[in-house]
């Protein structure tokens, strides 16, 4: 019984590994097709936070964004440095500010679909 079950957990792993490669393959756009693209998001400013050039206190701090400002998203988050402000915390959340990337601490920013 438990050579049957180790082969049934090899081949079920076996087949989950061949759909995500051909989930992989067919997701490559193709010169013919539209890109596509991730749904358009914003980042309310839950009290006025600073926009840096990269996800640390330490780091140039490009603009303020005012509580209840938005900002175009990036959908993505990184751990970085340490911050205290809105509860403390080291994720940051990357933002398009002015045509390049940039950081505003995750904690003091809510996500919205726009």
């Amino acid at each position: 019984m438990h050579g049957k079950r180790k082969r049934r957990m090899i081949l079920g792993s076996l087949a989950f590994g061949v759909a995500m490669a051909g989930t992989l393959v067919s997701g490559v756009a193709h010169a013919d097709e539209p890109e596509a693209r991730s749904p358009h998001c914003d980042y309310v400013a839950l009290q006025s936070v600073k926009i840096r050039a990269k996800p640390t206190t330490n780091s140039t701090a490009l603009d303020l964004l005012a509580k209840g400002k938005r900002i175009d998203c990036d959908s993505q988050a990184q751990v970085g440095g340490k911050f205290r402000d809105c509860g403390g915390g080291d994720v940051w959340n990357r933002v398009n500010y002015k045509g390049r990337k940039a950081w505003v601490a995750s904690n003091c920013v809510r996500w919205e679909p726009s």
